[in-house]
């Protein structure tokens, strides 16, 4: 009998290739990368790619094929005890979740270290495992909010009042000077309450994206003379032509 194995042959060819670029994905990822299966009960780490090596100083790999109650049954480790946990957890539910370690690390010494860990089932038994380190993205949030908190303390003790609307034309922020010189209860999210000409100042800046410089007098309510105020509005240009909004002072 002879038969045409040419089909045949093309398909095994085409699974190798297929699996020789998984292959190459996994060990060449960029994002440490560790895959565990249970056997008999247990969890035994079954490969990890170059990235984790790196990042464990190369200990990682003397733990492949190892059951994981030798490396945590101690308990003194609580990254590890944590991903064991992740993973057995993954295996039970069969569904992937994620979760968020913190712990020091010789590379961060002055903070610990944050990463994110995702586990995602793999039918029929097995559990991919990546590490994302939230590290330097925490730290870069961090000084974000310290830099806002600080302006923020400049802006609430500013000598001049300063005034943010959206792109409707609702108030966002209105410092305590500004309260002051417009005399007036100034509400967040709502329409500008003071007088006409400045909210009408703000309604022209953002119809025409261009800065509005305003000199108008405000009556006042006690029988004084009232005060001369002047108001510089600058358009917010986030994207395109369109103000996302006006910072006034």
């Amino acid at each position: 009998l002879v038969a045409d194995q040419t089909e045949s042959a093309r398909r095994s060819n085409s699974g190798r290739q297929q699996f020789s670029v998984a292959e190459a994905y996994f060990h060449n990822s960029p994002a440490p990368t560790a895959v565990f299966e249970r056997v008999r009960g247990d969890e035994y780490l079954v490969d990890c790619n170059q990235a984790l090596e790196r990042i464990s100083g190369g200990r990682i790999r003397d733990l492949v094929g190892m059951p994981s109650r030798v490396y945590t049954s101690d308990g003194t480790d609580e990254f590890r005890t944590g991903i064991i946990d992740g993973v057995r957890a993954c295996l039970d539910t069969r569904q992937s979740s994620e979760r968020r370690f913190s712990f020091f690390d010789d590379r961060y010494q002055h903070r610990p270290a944050v990463v994110e860990v995702s586990f995602s089932f793999a039918p029929p038994g097995r559990v991919i495992v990546q590490i994302h380190d939230l590290s330097e993205i925490m730290q870069a949030y961090e000084q974000a909010s310290r830099s806002e908190r600080n302006y923020r303390s400049l802006a609430e003790h500013a000598p001049v009042g300063i005034l943010r609307c959206d792109a409707a034309g609702r108030v966002r922020y209105a410092n305590p000077r500004l309260r002051t010189l417009l005399r007036q209860t100034v509400a967040l999210d709502q329409p500008l309450p003071g007088p006409p000409p400045l909210a009408d100042a703000v309604s022209r800046c953002l119809a025409t994206g261009q800065p509005v410089t305003l000199r108008h007098r405000l009556d006042s309510t006690e029988g004084d003379e009232g005060v001369w105020l002047e108001s510089r509005l600058h358009p917010e240009l986030e994207t395109g032509e369109t103000p996302a909004g006006v910072l006034g002072i």
